[in-house]
C-alpha cells in the first residue's frame, strides 16, 4: 500500500508533468551540449620524457586524470603544427622552468600563442654547474591561465607534482633496512659507510618500494625527497645541485657529514600525502571546468 507521502508525489507529478519533463529535457540538453563541447576540445600535454629519470616520467598529470582527445609532447621537440590557439596546453611536472632557454622559450610561445596554458606542478631549475643556464629568457608565470607551481614562491599558487597520485603509495610495506640511498643517475653520493643504494632511473615500482622498505633515505633527487616526505619517511637531502631545493614548500634537512644528528633534525609531515592529492584533484576539476565554460 502506497503511503500518504508516494501520493502527494504521484499528485504533484501529474499536475505539474509538462513543466517537470521540460526541465528534464533541458538539463538532458544541457548535459549533452557540455559533454559534446568537452569530448571535442584537445588537450597537449607537454613534460620531459627523459627515460634516464624516472620522476620525470611518472609527472605529467596525464599518467592519473583523464583528458578528451591527449596529445603528449616532449618539452625539447613539441611539434607546434599539431597545436591550435584554441587548444588546451598543460605543461606538467619537472623542473621545467630555467633548466635551458630552449624549454623557456616553448613555454613562452605557447603562453602567448594559447589563452588556455597552464603550468601544472612544474618547477624551477637552474642548475649550479651550468653557465649556459646565466643566459635564459625570463618566463612571466602571469601568462598562463592557471599556473600551480611546485616551489613555495609568492607569485602563483602552490601546486605540488601530480605524482602524488601514484597508486603504489597506498600499499603496505615491511621495513627491510635502517637507511636507503636514492641517488641521481649523473650526481653520485659519497657517505661514509655501506648502505643499500638505487638509482632514479630505476623502475617507479622499484623506487616506491625501496623508500618503503626503508626506515629512513638519504636522496639528492628531487622527486626521491618529495615521494619519501609523502610516505612519511624521515629524509636527508645530499647536496643541493640546482636551484629546484631552494623553494620547497615543506622543510628540509641537508646532509652536514652527521648523519644521525641531521636525522635528529627532520620533521616527519603527517597526512601530506592527501593534501598533495586533494590540491591536485581541484586543480584538474577548474581545469575541466574552463573546458566547459571556456570561452571562443
Amino acid at each position: 500500500m502506497k503511503n500518504s507521502k508516494d501520493i502527494s508525489l504521484i499528485k504533484y507529478y501529474t499536475k505539474h508533468r509538462m513543466m517537470i519533463n521540460f526541465v528534464l529535457i533541458m538539463c538532458m540538453v544541457i548535459i549533452a551540449g557540455i559533454y559534446v563541447r568537452i569530448t571535442r576540445q584537445k588537450f597537449h600535454l607537454i613534460h620531459c620524457m627523459d627515460v634516464g629519470n624516472t620522476g620525470d616520467i611518472v609527472s605529467s598529470a596525464g599518467n592519473y586524470f583523464w583528458f578528451p582527445n591527449p596529445v603528449y609532447h616532449d618539452i625539447g621537440s613539441v611539434d607546434y603544427s599539431l597545436i591550435k590557439p584554441n587548444d588546451f596546453v598543460i605543461f606538467s611536472g619537472g623542473g621545467l622552468i630555467d633548466q635551458n632557454n630552449h624549454w623557456n622559450r616553448t613555454i613562452n610561445k605557447l603562453c602567448q600563442s594559447n589563452r588556455y596554458c597552464y603550468a601544472w606542478g612544474i618547477g624551477f631549475n637552474k642548475h649550479r654547474t651550468n653557465r649556459g643556464q646565466n643566459k635564459l629568457s625570463k618566463i612571466d608565470l602571469t601568462l598562463f591561465y592557471r599556473a600551480g607551481i611546485r616551489d613555495a614562491v609568492t607569485q602563483t599558487k602552490h601546486l605540488p607534482c601530480s605524482s602524488c597520485m601514484l597508486k603504489q603509495f597506498d600499499e603496505p610495506y615491511t621495513i627491510k633496512r635502517d637507511i636507503g640511498v636514492l641517488e641521481h643517475v649523473h650526481f653520485p653520493i659519497k657517505l661514509n659507510g655501506s648502505f643499500d643504494t638505487i638509482k632514479n632511473n630505476r623502475p617507479i615500482d622499484e623506487i616506491i618500494r625501496f623508500i618503503g622498505e626503508s626506515k629512513r633515505i638519504v636522496t639528492n633527487t628531487y622527486h626521491c625527497l618529495y615521494f619519501a616526505t609523502l610516505s612519511e619517511k624521515p629524509v636527508v637531502l645530499y647536496e643541493r645541485f640546482s636551484n629546484k631545493f631552494d623553494r620547497m614548500p615543506f622543510p628540509i634537512v641537508d646532509y652536514s657529514g652527521d648523519l644521525e644528528k641531521d636525522f635528529e633534525k627532520h620533521q616527519v609531515i603527517p597526512h601530506y600525502l592527501r593534501e598533495c592529492r586533494r590540491n591536485n584533484k581541484g586543480f584538474y576539476n577548474s581545469v575541466m571546468f574552463d573546458c566547459m565554460f571556456r570561452l571562443p
